[in-house]
C-alpha cells in the first residue's frame, strides 16, 4: 500500500461521516446532535472499532453516572461492577432520607413526654449528632423551654451526659447509664440500639429512668424500585 495515498475505506467512512453529520444538522438544525451522530457513525464504521468501543462506552457510562451524582474513580472500577454480584448499602441516606424524625416518646415514673424531651433536647443542643438535631428539632416544634446543661460530656457512641440543677443527667445507649450505676429496669436495659428499624435514646437521672425516645428515618421512595432492579439483575 502506498504510503502517501489514503485506503479508499478510509475516505470512504470519513465522506460518510461528514456527510451524515451535515445532513443531520440540516433536518433537525441541533448541531451538538449532528456531531454526536456522525462520531458514532466514524467509530462504528471505524476498521479500529473493535479497539474503540470499550474506552468509549466506559467514557460514556463515566460521564453518564455523573450526570446523576455517581462518580466512578476510573474506567477499571466501572468495569468491575460487572462481576460485582453482592452490594452492601449504608442505610442512613442512601436507602434513607438521612433525616431521623422523633416517633414516641415514653415517660416513666409520672414525668411528662414533654419533660422527657425537654431533658433530652437540652443535652443534645450541645451535640453534632444527627440524631441529636432531631431531638433538638422536635422540642422546637413542641416549644419546649429547655433547663441550663453544665459540665456537658460527649461519650462518642454511647450517649451524652451533663448536670441540671446539680444533679446528673444524660442520654444515649443503656452503657452510658451502667458506667454511672444508673439502675434501670431490665426490659429496658435489653433494649437494642436498634429496633426494627428505628433507634431508641434512655434519658434518665441519677435516681433512674427518665424516659424512652423512639426515632426513625424515612427510607426513600426510590429504594425499593433500586433495590428490586438488582434483584432483577440477579444481585
Amino acid at each position: 500500500m502506498d504510503g502517501e495515498s489514503k485506503p479508499p475505506y478510509v475516505l470512504g467512512v470519513l465522506g460518510l461521516s461528514i456527510a451524515t453529520m451535515l445532513g443531520w444538522m440540516i433536518a433537525t438544525g441541533n448541531i451538538s446532535d449532528a456531531v454526536r451522530t456522525g462520531m458514532v457513525l466514524l467509530v462504528a464504521a471505524s476498521p479500529c472499532a473493535v479497539v474503540l468501543a470499550s474506552p468509549v462506552a466506559v467514557m460514556a457510562a463515566v460521564t453518564r453516572g455523573a450526570r446523576h451524582g455517581v462518580l466512578f474513580k476510573g474506567g477499571s472500577h466501572l468495569e468491575q461492577l460487572a462481576a460485582v454480584r453482592t452490594f452492601a448499602f449504608d442505610k442512613t441516606g442512601t436507602l434513607t432520607r438521612g433525616r431521623p424524625e422523633l416517633q414516641a416518646i415514653d415517660a416513666l415514673d409520672g414525668r411528662t413526654p414533654d419533660e422527657v424531651l425537654a431533658v433530652a433536647a437540652a443535652l443534645e443542643t450541645h451535640s453534632e449528632h444527627p440524631l441529636a438535631r432531631s431531638v433538638v428539632a422536635a422540642a422546637a416544634e413542641r416549644g419546649l423551654s429547655l433547663p441550663v446543661v453544665t459540665e456537658f460530656n460527649n461519650e462518642a457512641g454511647i450517649g451524652v451526659w451533663g448536670r441540671m440543677n446539680d444533679a446528673w443527667v444524660g442520654a444515649g445507649r443503656a452503657e452510658l447509664f451502667r458506667r454511672r450505676r444508673v439502675d434501670l429496669p431490665d426490659a429496658i436495659a435489653a433494649l437494642d440500639e436498634q429496633t426494627d428499624g428505628a433507634t431508641t435514646i434512655l434519658v434518665a437521672r441519677a435516681d433512674g429512668l427518665a424516659g424512652v425516645l423512639t426515632l426513625a428515618d424515612q427510607i426513600r421512595p426510590e429504594a425499593r424500585r433500586a433495590l428490586d432492579s438488582l434483584r432483577q439483575l440477579g444481585i
